[in-house]
């Protein structure tokens, strides 16, 4: 029988573009548009997996899943966050609750499908239902004699998963792990102390298989939300592999590779001996295999620097014994590269240019849009690539602005603040949906500023927000209407 996946979230937009990606696989999909809707559809009856936004008018995500976990039929079905953007306190507060792991919106297919059926997969082997027969992937095997020989089905699954999702990190999965177990064995560890270390550090990374590739790849430094992004995929990948019994230390090392010997690191901040050996080991080579690779906003750093690192790093970042045996390994016949690498110019401040005078909008529905600031190759993206697809959203977008405007309006004038930092961010999800990037911009400050209950910002921008948003609906409804 066909897995049921249930998609719960008040944005009807995410509702419709996950229904088309996961019955395009062969699922059988529901939609949903609260979480008081999804506790009385799962009292009767059941789910495979439940996709929930955690953000909703009424019961939110959050109160949702609490719920969800008292029910007969919601005890162990596994759920999926639905986030719009990174936030650590969201994902450690959907962990604590139950969820099992995250995906971000808009959806990016090969993400969503990847997360939905590796989270099946891993609830089926828990609970002892059988999985349909299919060929598997085949993970990395860059030894005749590795340690793949010894993991159960569960984790094996987990790691093909992995490697299935062609993402960046799973090349320098594979580089940390086998410097893990070069230091290992310079540290005299047991022949199972140096297989579990090598399959920490091919797992260490798997939270990032949710991190925008854009993220990831970006050559500029990245802004404080993108690096919250980054950051959060530590709990992540605890959440993926908490469960895991096959091997002990897995969830450990994903959760506090970037926890530092003085306690200045993230997400718990914990120190020195609190850090398990293993882990603090898995840290030195996880740096000095980042440091050994090209990546998109650096080439390769030379030797000298990488020692310099990690000398530096003694007692700070670095266990001290762990640096060290690092430091002897590196010393053994590695040459410093024939030419370092130049330091990076500093980026000129630019002036900014004032705004020319704009020219007349054109007809051409897509041309207009984009002389008004809106982003339809983004808007496309979200929307599978479809057109069609894509002039519904702007058809919703416009229609629902009114409403829109009167909860704003609503909420402002009662003070009430939370709810004003629903419907802020739900306009923000639907601008980024159809490629609206300043008004976005706008009610993600109005929504920040509603967690705050900062009553000031919003009085002094509230009527700036609703303009912005009569305008873009304006031409959103032009161009569907075309």
């Amino acid at each position: 029988m066909q897995e049921l996946i249930l998609v719960v979230d008040d944005d009807g937009f995410h509702r419709r573009t996950a229904e088309r990606i996961l019955k395009a696989s062969g699922y059988r999909v529901g939609c949903l548009s609260s979480g008081e809707a999804l506790l009385v559809f799962m009292k009767a009856e059941k789910a495979d997996l439940v996709l929930l936004d955690l953000h909703m008018s009424g019961i939110d995500g959050f109160a949702t899943l609490q719920k969800l976990r008292q029910l007969p039929n919601g005890a162990n079905v596994p759920v999926l966050a639905l986030l719009e953007k990174y936030n650590a306190d969201d994902e450690t507060r959907a962990v604590s609750a139950g969820a099992e792991g995250f995906v971000m919106t808009p959806f990016t297919p090969s993400v969503l499908l990847l997360n939905v059926r590796n989270t099946l997969e891993l609830t089926g082997l828990r609970g002892g239902r059988k999985q349909p027969d299919k060929p598997k992937a085949s993970a990395p095997a860059p030894e005749q004699n590795t340690p793949y020989k010894a993991l159960s089905e569960e984790l094996a699954g987990m790691l093909n998963a992995f490697a299935e999702g062609g993402r960046s990190t799973e090349g320098h999965a594979l580089r940390t792990a086998q410097c893990a177990r070069k230091l290992a064995q310079a540290a005299k560890l047991p022949a199972d102390a140096q297989e579990r270390v090598y399959l920490m550090g091919l797992l260490h990374d798997i939270g990032n298989m949710d991190v925008p590739a854009e993220i990831i790849d970006k050559p500029e430094a990245l802004t404080e939300e993108e690096t919250a992004a980054v950051r959060a995929h530590a709990m992540r990948g605890y959440a993926l592999l908490k469960d895991i019994k096959a091997v002990q230390g897995l969830a450990a090392a994903a959760r506090w590779h970037h926890e530092h010997f003085d306690g200045t690191g993230y997400p718990d901040g914990i120190a020195g001996n609190d850090i398990p050996a293993e882990v603090r080991l898995l840290s030195v080579a996880d740096v000095c295999a980042a440091m050994s690779e090209k990546r998109s906003y650096r080439d390769t750093l030379p030797m000298s620097e990488i020692r310099q690192v990690l000398t530096d790093g003694r007692g700070t970042q670095f266990d001290p014994q762990y640096a060290d045996l690092m430091l002897q390994l590196l010393e053994k016949g590695e040459p410093d590269p024939a030419e370092e690498v130049p330091e990076a110019e500093e980026a000129a401040a630019a002036e900014p240019e004032a705004a020319p005078e704009p020219p007349p909008l054109p007809e051409d529905p897509m041309e207009r849009l984009q002389a008004v600031g809106f982003d339809t190759e983004a808007g496309l993206r979200c929307c599978l690539g479809d057109a069609g697809f894509y002039k519904s959203v702007l058809l919703d977008f416009s229609t629902q602005a009114e409403k829109r405007c009167e909860k704003l309006n609503m909420a402002l004038e009662k003070r009430m603040w939370d709810a004003y930092r629903v419907y802020a961010h739900d306009l923000r999800e639907a601008c980024v949906t159809v490629g609206a990037v300043s008004l976005a911009d706008l009610a993600g400050s109005m929504e920040d500023a509603a967690k705050q209950a900062d009553k000031a910002y919003i009085e002094a921008n509230h009527e700036a927000l609703l303009a912005a948003l009569e305008e873009a609906a304006g031409h959103a409804g032009y161009a569907a209407s075309k």
